[in-house]
């Protein structure tokens, strides 16, 4: 069975057939070219020029078909076209936000707190959360204090209070009877059915 043919043969195959189309219509102006250059040229020159002009605008025809290529925008005024070229540049982007004095702040403090989970309900004391991706035992304390890994899904529950060691924000848990110390806030989960 063969395969289907990729955009680009189907569109070099579709190239193919509108030049074998458009050589067909350019080969009978070509022929009574070549007999009218054959005979008396002063006598058919109307009729040559002619012939010219329509091979050669068949050419450009299937050159534009062909390779896709377009000319661009006629422009008939230049100095009206540079002077109104940027008019409609800001159109249609929505209404501007006017921000009160400090709002910027506020707004960046607000999308800040949402991205790093600060204020994560996973991390309050004693409520159930899940565990996202997998914690290894030496990510947690760092010194491989812990007796093992903490696995994606697992039910794990906040012990101690929020702080933070480096740059994270962390909590210590309770996932049965172990207790694992540092495990990032932003790995918790609010266990579902709480």
């Amino acid at each position: 069975m063969m395969a289907s043919l990729t955009w680009k043969e189907k569109l070099h195959e579709a190239k193919k057939l509108i030049e074998l189309h458009q050589q067909l219509e350019i080969e009978p102006l070509e022929d009574e070219l070549t007999e009218l250059r054959g005979d008396d040229l002063q006598k058919h020159a109307d009729r040559i020029q002619e012939l010219q002009a329509e091979i050669g605008r068949k050419t450009e025809e299937r050159s534009f078909q062909v390779t896709g290529k377009q000319q661009g925008p006629e422009i008939i005024d230049e100095e009206a076209y540079h002077k109104l070229r940027g008019t409609n540049i800001d159109r249609g982007r929505g209404r501007l936000i006017q921000w009160a004095p400090d709002g910027q702040k506020i707004a960046r403090a607000a999308r800040t707190c949402r991205k790093k989970n600060l204020q994560a309900p996973a991390a309050a004391l004693g409520a159930l959360a899940t565990v996202s991706r997998d914690i290894d035992r030496f990510e947690m304390d760092g010194y491989g204090e812990a007796k093992r890994s903490l696995r994606k899904g697992e039910v794990v529950m906040p012990v101690g209070e929020v702080y933070f060691r480096g740059d994270k924000k962390v909590v210590d848990v309770m996932a049965g009877a172990d207790i694992f110390k540092c495990v990032p806030i932003a790995t918790l989960r609010p266990a579902e059915g709480e």
